[in-house]
C-alpha cells in the first residue's frame, strides 16, 4: 500500500507559452526516464505512487533547459493539492492555499 497522487503535466517555453505538442512528447519520456526505457505507460494517466517526483524532475529538466515543466498533483487527501515548476534542475514547489469567504449577511439569497 502507498500514497497515490494524480499528476498532470504542462510544458511551457521561457515566455510561458503553453506547448501542447511538447507536453504529449514529454509525458511518455518522463515515465521512461523514471521507470526505465521499457516503460509503456505514462505516470500522468492515472493515480500513481511517484515518491521521487521532485528529484526526478530536477534531473529530467536539466536535459531540456529550454522548457518549464509544471506538474500538478492531487493526492488522496482532500487538501493535498499542489503545483511544481521545474526548469534546468531547479524546482519551485507551490502547495495550494484553500480559503473560504467570511460570512456576509448581504450575500444571503
Amino acid at each position: 500500500m502507498g500514497y497515490r497522487t494524480y499528476h498532470t503535466l504542462d510544458v511551457f517555453d521561457e515566455e510561458l507559452k503553453y506547448l501542447e505538442k511538447a507536453k504529449e512528447e514529454h509525458e511518455l519520456q518522463i515515465s521512461r526516464f523514471v521507470e526505465g526505457d521499457d516503460c509503456d505507460y505514462s505516470l500522468f494517466e492515472d493515480e500513481e505512487k511517484w515518491y521521487s517526483c521532485e528529484e526526478d524532475m530536477k534531473r529530467y529538466s536539466k536535459l531540456y533547459p529550454e522548457f518549464i515543466f509544471k506538474i500538478s498533483g492531487v493526492g488522496e487527501e482532500h487538501d493535498d493539492l499542489w503545483e511544481m515548476y521545474c526548469k534546468n534542475g531547479k524546482l519551485q514547489f507551490c502547495p495550494a492555499h484553500i480559503t473560504f469567504d467570511e460570512y456576509d449577511e448581504n450575500k444571503l439569497k
